[in-house]
């Protein structure tokens, strides 16, 4: 059998029955591009899970099996495969600053390319919405990790933005499965006029719950409203796609030896 390109994916989240749209993206990418899994090309996938102790295990797998390109996304998948491998091609999507992890965004340099979101940087036009959304809102809930530097800087800029829109936020910090619990009865007890989350690791796997808690405290109810901003899962990696032929030539090439 001729060799074929193997892309080695690192996903922070969900599990081997989980189709999210970011991976769906990627797939329909390749497809558009002219690449089939199991045909002309390979897709093998490590999920975390949520469980971040599991990326740098994954990731040091795909550099033994010598893939031809490895993919993954947030903060600490990318950090770990960037400190892996300096000769394995990484392309990444990242809505962390991405100063702290390449040189600049003009000039990455070394063995990464990918995409960014801005997600920090956007985060004042976040603010900004869910105020236009809930215009009575004066104090607003924010969920965010502060061991990511993602959320910590997203919440610093809402922070500053915040007198503009006269608005007070309340940062509740998570970095556990317990602590979103914990979160959520104290919020449920203080009640503010709305919710803003910000998406990582953690958020991101109690995703259900915090939906959840919104719904049942929040929706419907005389003076108080619930605007969870920031879960919404876009579909940027068909353009990783386009990234990939670079580094796995067009259909029917093989780098691999």
């Amino acid at each position: 059998m001729k060799n074929i390109p193997r892309i080695g994916i690192v996903a922070g989240s969900g599990g081997a029955q989980i189709s999210t749209p970011t991976l769906d993206g990627l797939r329909q990418g390749l497809r558009d591009l002219g690449y089939v899994d199991g045909k002309n090309i390979m897709l093998e996938y490590r999920y975390a899970e949520g469980k971040q102790e599991r990326v740098p295990n994954f990731v040091a797998e795909f550099v033994r099996l010598n893939v031809d390109v490895i993919i993954t996304g947030g903060y600490r998948p990318v950090l770990a495969a960037r400190d892996a491998t300096r000769s394995i091609p990484i392309v990444v999507f990242t809505c962390d600053p991405v100063e702290t992890l390449i040189g600049s965004l003009a000039r990455p340099g070394g063995n990464m390319t990918g995409s960014t979101c801005l997600s920090a940087e956007l985060s004042p036009k976040k603010l900004q919405f869910l105020k236009e959304t809930v215009p009575g809102a004066t104090r607003i809930a924010v969920l965010f990790n502060p061991d990511d530097p993602g959320p910590t800087l997203g919440m610093k800029l809402m922070q500053e933005a915040a007198p503009r829109l006269q608005v007070k936020l309340q940062p509740v910090s998570v970095r556990t499965d317990a602590d979103v619990t914990a979160a959520l009865v104290m919020l449920g007890r203080e009640r503010p006029d709305a919710l803003l989350v910000y998406p990582d690791f953690v958020t991101g796997r109690n995703r259900p719950k915090i939906l959840e808690f919104a719904a049942s405290e929040f929706s419907g109810e005389s003076g108080a409203e619930a605007a969870v901003k920031g879960f919404d899962e876009l579909d940027p990696s068909i353009d990783l796609g386009v990234l990939l032929v670079g580094q796995v030539g067009p259909p029917g090439t093989s780098n691999t030896a």
